[in-house]
């Protein structure tokens, strides 16, 4: 999902007029390199910044709605909550970028009411597929072990950059 989330920047780079330049994967980060276009406006700048997010969003959908498969739904409900990392307006994220671009107390706002929402469209998708899955043996117990481990770590990290972030005044 990272690198539909790159390829999502990569889309809107070229939309907005920009180049790609590289992409380097050193897991778990991968950072895209770009050529920006000059004078990027603001709405560029914003449209460039959620694409990623919209993209990987989109395909945690897809998987949702034409995939029916429970692993695949269950990990695509879970992949919701490490998008909303994503949103955390601090550090090195997409929201610090949209935080920098607009730094005022609503896009702070609207950031973390994303995070939230995508988290609880996770603890739905838990306890929908908990209840209704057909898959009842060991593959059953280990994707609530995985979806209850990985939420704990999202949950710590969205912490942990809110730790990092309490001087954050838009400035990376």
């Amino acid at each position: 999902m990272i690198l539909i989330h790159e390829i999502g920047h990569v889309i809107a780079m070229y939309i907005i007029g920009g180049n790609f330049v590289a992409i380097n994967i050193k897991l778990p980060r991968v950072q895209t390199h770009f050529i920006y276009p000059t004078n990027m406006s603001y709405r560029q700048y914003v449209f460039f910044t959620v694409n990623g997010i919209i993209c990987q969003c989109l395909a945690n959908i897809l998987v949702l709605v034409f995939l029916k498969k429970d692993v695949l739904q269950q990990l695509a409900f879970l992949n919701l909550s490490i998008t909303s990392i994503n949103l955390v307006p601090f550090s090195n994220t997409d929201g610090a970028y949209l935080f920098m671009g607009y730094p005022t107390k609503f896009m702070k706002v609207i950031l973390w009411i994303l995070v939230f929402l995508l988290n609880l469209i996770t603890v739905i998708g838990f306890c929908f597929y908990s209840s209704n899955s057909t898959i009842k043996n060991e593959s059953f117990v280990l994707m609530k072990f995985l979806y209850i481990v990985v939420w704990i770590r999202v949950l710590f990290r969205i912490i942990k950059l809110t730790k990092e972030g309490n001087n954050f005044d838009g400035k990376i």
